[in-house]
């Protein structure tokens, strides 16, 4: 009966540090993405204000 709730236990953390990595490793990836975005940005600014 123990070891059922010590592995109940065990399961809830591995699981939610599995779902922790999950929601890091997509946020990260969002973030590059935005990053990328405001590179862009940042060079078409560039560019325009060269025109000028």
């Amino acid at each position: 009966m123990i070891e059922i709730i010590i592995a109940a236990i065990v399961g809830v953390f591995v699981g939610g540090m599995i779902g922790t990595t999950i929601m890091a490793l997509l946020s990260f990836h969002k973030a590059t993405e935005y990053e990328e975005e405001i590179l862009k940005l940042r060079r078409r600014v560039a560019e325009l204000e060269e025109k000028e």
